[in-house]
């Protein structure tokens, strides 16, 4: 099934109606938040949806994790000199 972009909840669930079972979890800082599946894969190998797979079949998940507040720094975002204000506005 198609898990890439859901959340991991809903893969668990998505895996087990298929016959399938998850694997290993792997997380993933990510700025969008946590619980995303952002890959999956099957036997080390990332697998696309609609790929045919044994019942039983183990997947692995790629999966957010929600980036903290001090990792912003590699995000590329630009909060300004933190004073709170809006120069030039009024």
């Amino acid at each position: 099934p198609k898990l890439v972009n859901s959340s991991l909840n809903l893969a668990r669930v998505l895996l087990k109606n298929n016959g399938l079972e998850v694997g290993r979890i792997t997380l993933k800082k990510n700025p969008m938040g946590a619980g995303l599946v952002l890959e999956q894969y099957y036997k080390g190998h990332v697998i696309e949806t609609g790929t045919p797979l044994e019942k039983g079949a183990v997947i692995d998940l790629l999966v957010s994790e929600q980036a903290l507040a001090s990792d912003s720094s590699d995000m590329g975002n630009d909060y300004g000199d933190g004073d709170g204000g809006l120069d030039g506005i009024k």
